[in-house]
């Protein structure tokens, strides 16, 4: 478990987020409020889905072809975090045994998870790749 994850707020936008993303060579990141608490989870391919459906939509609408790509995407960027976060947040305690946590990561197609104390606050983040690593030494 990564005890010091990079993490975002409800009210920052996503231009933000790639720039955090960028920072901490991640690409999901907790959002959390100001107690630490969880409140969602936002990656890349959000972010992405975001950009390319608000293209489509105006593109619908005003006609625009690839040339307007760019200026939708930047008025995309602008979007809020909580506009486009994964909630409610899939999440795990510390004390969730290890196979579950892979169970849930495997089920729910997530390479990262929160975990949380018993009030929901931040503890740290699972990655899969990391599990995989602890399996292989076991």
């Amino acid at each position: 478990m990564d005890k010091n994850p990079c993490l975002i707020t409800k009210g920052e936008s996503l231009l933000e987020a790639i720039e955090v993303m960028e920072q901490c060579g991640v690409e999901g990141l907790a959002v959390v409020d100001e107690e630490k608490k969880v409140k969602g989870f936002i990656t890349n391919g959000d972010i992405l889905r975001a950009v390319l459906l608000r293209y489509e939509e105006l593109a619908e609408e005003e006609g625009l072809h690839i040339e307007g790509a760019e200026r939708m995407a930047a008025f995309a960027l602008n979007k809020k975090v909580e506009e486009v976060m994964s909630t409610p947040p899939l999440v795990v305690k510390e004390t969730t045994p290890l196979m579950r946590v892979l169970s849930l990561m495997a089920i729910k197609r997530v390479e990262y998870l929160p975990v949380v104390d018993d009030e929901g606050r931040i503890l740290g983040i699972v990655r899969r790749r990391n599990l995989l690593k602890t399996l292989k030494e076991m």
